[in-house]
């Protein structure tokens, strides 16, 4: 609203068919997710055989800030339109929501989307998804993604919540009718424990990246 450019971090090999999309801050206070982000981001662009791996086979795009005007000014939910921009995304009436659209629908047209992960906070750690009968490509990624985050944070419990009636104007509900693709709403808690929080995140990237690889063929 006042023109403040959002920032876009290209990841990888740009010139990769296979797109992965990562968002954050929709909502200005929503900081684990924020910090959640960004130690994930950290595994992805680590010095890792894994992420070198990645990074060869897929083009990673990341948009952490969009609402920065929100933040700027202290806001709740809302950007300087008084909108929870993350119940725009069917409208599109806010610049933010229509420039990362733009951004997003620019890459399906040079290839071929895997997946989307929002980042927000609340109050305890949730993954919102789509249910299991809910048809998405590549198949079995949701359920595969959470039980390796289990398996690599012992003791953890990565709750999930898969409602078959989704709020129909949030970004994930918008990437899944749009595109097909898994698109998960990561959440971590107000008051989660800091050394937990990046635990998780690098364990979640590093199981993304694993599956993602492995399924880098799969239609």
């Amino acid at each position: 609203m006042k023109g403040v450019p959002l920032i876009r971090l290209d990841i990888g090999n740009p010139s990769s068919k296979r797109k992965v999309v990562i968002i954050g801050r929709q909502h200005p206070p929503e900081t684990t997710g924020s910090m959640a982000l960004m130690r994930f981001i950290e595994s992805v662009v680590a010095d890792s055989e894994q992420a070198r791996s990645f990074r060869e086979a897929f083009h990673l795009v990341v948009m952490p800030l969009l609402n920065p005007d929100g933040v700027d000014a202290g806001h709740w939910r809302h950007n300087l339109g008084h909108v929870d921009l993350n119940r725009d995304w069917n409208a599109f009436a806010q610049p933010e929501t229509r420039a990362v659209r733009d951004q997003i629908l620019a890459l399906k047209e040079q290839g071929r989307l895997f997946l989307m992960l929002d980042f927000h906070s609340t109050f305890r750690d949730v993954f919102y998804t789509q249910p299991d009968e809910a048809a998405s490509s590549p198949p079995n990624f949701t359920v595969r993604w959470l039980a390796g985050i289990r398996r690599r944070v012992p003791g953890y419990t990565a709750e999930r919540s898969a409602s078959p009636t989704p709020t129909p104007t949030t970004s994930t509900y918008w990437a899944h009718h749009t595109f097909g693709i898994p698109a998960i709403t990561y959440e971590i808690g107000d008051n989660t424990d800091r050394t937990l929080l990046k635990r998780v995140a690098h364990a979640a990237a590093e199981e993304m990246m694993e599956l993602l690889v492995e399924m880098k063929d799969e239609k």
